[in-house]
């Protein structure tokens, strides 16, 4: 599996200070945003969008738990190819 491109999580989510808008990316030791990855109007977005790091993460490693289940050959496709989307890579 070809290593991830993206910026490292965790990554969260703050209001921005001049919109209703929320700012998501990484904080830095003194919980500070330096720089955001993303920002958008929905706060219920934005808690998806700051978990997803954590999700590949956890897929990730379900996959390599669960990869030689017979019955889950179907779901197992299926997430192979989610990261491979997140990897901006086509499921091989």
């Amino acid at each position: 599996m070809s290593e991830t491109k993206f910026t490292p999580g965790p990554w969260h989510e703050i209001q921005s200070e001049d919109s209703d808008s929320m700012l998501i990316g990484p904080l830095d030791d003194r919980g500070i945003m330096p720089y955001c990855i993303s920002h958008v109007e929905s706060e219920d977005d934005a808690h998806l969008i700051a978990a997803a790091p954590e999700i590949y993460d956890a897929l990730k490693n379900l996959l390599e738990v669960i990869s030689w289940e017979p019955y889950a050959d179907n779901e197992i496709i299926i997430a192979r190819a989610a990261l491979a989307k997140a990897r901006g890579q086509q499921c091989t």
